[in-house]
């Protein structure tokens, strides 16, 4: 059996929106045979949660990203890969 792959999320919200909502609905159904799901968000109702999801939560006080491609690269720690699940191939559902 293969171990489950790293997954993360980053969310710059503390309370609960609709996207928020949307994203916990996700971690909920996601596979956790196939990922290790983390979420990186500051400490608040987001981030209570997902803890009780069993979603590794890694504090992290973020700005509002804003349709910032640049913030997002540094997140990252500059590199240009990126790693996402997409329905059908096993990983949601």
């Amino acid at each position: 059996m293969v171990a489950p792959r790293p997954l993360l999320f980053v969310d710059h919200a503390t309370a609960l929106g609709g996207a928020e909502h949307s994203l916990l609905l996700l971690l909920r159904h996601l596979d956790r045979t196939r990922w290790a799901l983390h979420l990186a968000c500051p400490e608040g109702a987001l981030s209570e949660a997902a803890e009780a999801l069993g979603v590794a939560v890694h504090p992290l006080p973020l700005p509002r990203l804003r349709r910032s491609a640049e913030a997002l690269r540094r997140l990252a720690g500059g590199g240009g890969g990126a790693c996402a699940a997409w329905p059908g191939d096993g990983g949601i559902g």
